[in-house]
């Protein structure tokens, strides 16, 4: 049976964002065996899902990487996919030995990547699907859904005398920060 492995070590945000990728990779490789390493932090976002492996690994400390390089090379995956794009991930992927390596950057050691160069000019998502194509994903891959309806991505701009939510909330809590610090000078509230 064939082995597949993905790896994502990221913040909660990232891992939560990875998952609709994660789905894909599974569903692509339906007839292999899938596994996910991740930190033991994030493992139970993924303990409920069916015919995914997860193994959990500090992912602080020379001794952890060395675990996860350990892990890598043991399990002698035909193909891993690196969803975490840095550079202790590249290393991984450096020292993994044999294996078809799928990345977010066209440089070693990744053997599918896209063609172009990424410095942040899209968001990570939409670069991560790219990913999958230039790996021969095949299937569309979708966002899952943010609060408000909105897909994970940039928002719309606003229009010319409009302010986009996320301004408006910034102003909001700057607010209630000023009203918050004013009482406090005023001697309404105590701090003790």
């Amino acid at each position: 049976m064939r082995k597949i492995l993905i790896l994502k070590f990221g913040a909660l945000g990232d891992v939560v964002m990875a998952t609709p990728l994660v789905a894909a990779i599974c569903a692509k490789h339906d007839d292999a065996h899938c596994s996910l390493l991740t930190t033991p932090a994030f493992a139970p976002l993924f303990s409920g899902w069916k015919d995914l492996h997860v193994v959990a690994i500090d992912r602080h400390g020379l001794r952890n990487l060395w675990h996860m390089l350990r892990f890598i090379r043991a399990g002698e995956f035909e193909r891993i996919y690196d969803l975490q794009g840095n550079d202790r991930s590249g290393l991984l992927l450096a020292l993994a030995g044999r294996s078809e390596k799928v990345g977010i950057h066209p440089r070693f050691p990744y053997t599918h990547h896209p063609d172009e160069k990424w410095d942040g000019q899209s968001h990570i998502f939409s670069r991560m699907r790219a990913v999958l194509e230039s790996a021969g994903g095949g299937r569309r891959v979708r966002s899952t859904r943010a609060a408000g309806g909105r897909r994970h991505g940039y928002a719309r701009r606003p229009v010319a005398g409009e302010e986009c939510s996320r301004t408006r909330q910034i102003r909001a809590f700057a607010c209630r920060c000023k009203s918050h610090a004013a009482g406090v000078n005023d001697g309404r509230i105590s701090m003790r």
